[in-house]
Parts: structure tokens; sequence; C-alpha cells
């Protein structure tokens, strides 16, 4: 699912670019402000014609949001991932069996501690859900 954000960080600028949206703000048609008398409308009319200048230099950027991190997923289990992604990719350049030894008994491991993590998780949700079980369907 795509949602859409600014990017919350500021994409440096050239000075070319600054004239350009300067020039832009100044030749904006602000007359239209003084077209009513109503102060809400007028700064509705004054927000739109700002914001139109901007979304031309600096519009929307779709990004894509990413999944919530698992709960479970410590940093040794982190850690220990890459280590076996690091004996795997080892093991396929060199096909060495010591590689492979390495990676198998790493990929052991990570599944051993992932399993485990993911039952102590779930046992502590279950033990927290028997003593306030509203918090099941909130």
């Amino acid at each position: 699912m795509m949602s859409t954000f600014i990017m919350p960080f500021s994409i440096p600028l050239s000075p070319r670019m600054v004239n350009t949206h300067l020039t832009d703000l100044r030749d904006a048609p602000w007359q239209v402000t003084d077209v009513s008398d109503d102060i809400d409308e007028r700064c509705a009319t004054w927000r739109s014609l700002f914001l139109s200048v901007f979304d031309q230099h600096a519009p929307l950027v779709k990004v894509r949001v990413k999944r919530r991190s698992c709960d479970w997923l410590s940093a040794d289990i982190r850690s220990l991932m890459r280590s076996r992604n690091y004996h795997h990719h080892k093991y396929l350049k060199s096909r060495f069996q010591v590689s492979w030894e390495n990676h198998k008994a790493l990929r052991n491991e990570v599944n051993r501690q992932v399993r485990l993590a993911k039952v102590s998780q779930f046992t502590a949700i279950s033990q927290e859900m028997r003593q306030q079980p509203k918090l099941a369907w909130s």
C-alpha cells in the first residue's frame, strides 16, 4: 500500500533553484486575495496560492511505508542473521565445505533463537491477556 508523505529531510537547493522559486513567489497573483472582505476567505486564497507555488518546486513524494519491525527480532538475532548470510555468501563464492558447515550451524542457531523469541513474546502477551482480558479487544 502506498501512502503520500512529505519527505522528512531537506534537499539542498542550488542558487538557481532558489531564484526561480522566489521569482514564482513574486509573480504569483497575490492581488486575488484583496477581492474578498472575509478574512477567512482571504487566508484560504493566500494559502492556496502559496502552496501551489511550493507544490511546483517541492511536490509531494510518494513513499512506501515500511512494515513495523517484529518485537521479537532482537539485535542479537539480527547479528546472527548477518553472520549466517555472510557465511552463506562466502560458501557460494568458494564452495568450501567449512563455509557450508559454518552457514548450516548459524542457520540452525538463528532458527532456534527466532523460535525461542517468538514463544517468549507470545507467552508474555497471552499472560497479559489473561490478567487483563479487555486488552484483547482494544
